[in-house]
């Protein structure tokens, strides 16, 4: 065998091999870029659930803390629909008032005599709207809508049994 093969048939296996690399490196990187994108999109969807989800487990974690007898309702404030939840301490009356207002859900802690606007109501997380019906005192429905869609809870009230 000549030198002359020999070398042909190096270079054809390093040609080869370098070829193979560059297509696995190509390989690796569109892999990445796909996987990439499925995580940002995974992220994307996952702060676009946060807001429902956060309003309505502070709605539900509220609701939870208030289930006595009489103390849920649904009002009418300001032309606005609130949930209202009553409790009393040291012989005090007291309210606090969950809503949207404003394009997020506001809490109102209040004296009940106090006649205070709902526009002083702290700001808890931005939704779009919120609505709340309540059936026969046993069951409390919360609809939180925002910018993705809109999500629906029920709450089985213990203190309407």
């Amino acid at each position: 065998m000549n030198k002359k093969n020999l070398n042909n048939n190096h270079d054809a296996g390093s040609l080869f091999s370098i070829l193979l690399f560059f297509l696995f490196t190509l390989c690796m990187v569109f892999v990445m870029v796909i996987g990439a994108n499925v995580y940002q999109n995974i992220v994307e969807r996952m702060d676009d659930n946060f807001g429902h989800r956060t309003a309505l487990a502070y709605i539900t974690n509220k609701v939870r803390q208030y289930d006595r007898a009489d103390s849920i309702s649904v009002v009418t404030v300001e032309g606005q629909e609130v949930l209202e939840l009553k409790s009393e301490a040291n012989g005090a009356q007291y309210q606090t008032l969950i809503y949207c207002l404003d394009g997020e859900i506001r809490e109102l802690y209040k004296l009940t005599e106090d006649e205070l606007p709902l526009s002083a109501g702290i700001g808890i997380i931005e939704v779009e709207s919120a609505s709340f019906k309540l059936y026969e005192d046993t069951l409390l429905s919360i609809l939180v809508e925002g910018a993705d869609g809109e999500q629906l809870t029920y709450i089985k009230l213990r203190s309407g049994e």
